[in-house]
């Protein structure tokens, strides 16, 4: 999964410990990134991943980016977002095998809480 920002074990709990444990909230990046600005695209986002099915990652990444190409803006400007939901932090794996690997109702309510927040 994310194999090229892993180098020993050791990397793989501060990378990928989200998955277990829940968001670790990083409030610099919630500040950027969850603000008034990219919160519509986070919306968007959260409304073409509802109803995935299946919600694995090659579906995940296409409907993520007909989000991006509908906004007409830059992959990062959906793509934080959705990780800082998702992990707290702009560092993760990849967003697609996140998002499959937490699941669908895992991954909306990460989504939920974090529009709530802002």
């Amino acid at each position: 999964m994310s194999q090229e920002k892993i180098q020993t074990l050791a990397d793989f709990w501060p990378l990928a410990g989200f998955l277990f444990d829940g968001a670790t909230p990083d409030p610099k990046a919630r500040e950027k990134w969850l603000d008034a600005e990219h919160r519509h695209g986070l919306v968007q986002a959260r409304e073409a991943l509802a109803h995935l099915d299946p919600f694995v990652p090659d579906r995940i990444e296409l409907a993520l980016r007909e989000v991006i190409e509908s906004r007409g803006g830059k992959p990062k400007d959906v793509f934080q977002p959705i990780r800082v939901a998702l992990a707290g932090t702009t560092v993760s794996p990849g967003i697609f095998e996140s998002l499959a690997v937490l699941g669908r109702i895992e991954a909306l309510h990460r989504i939920d809480a974090a529009l709530a927040s802002t």
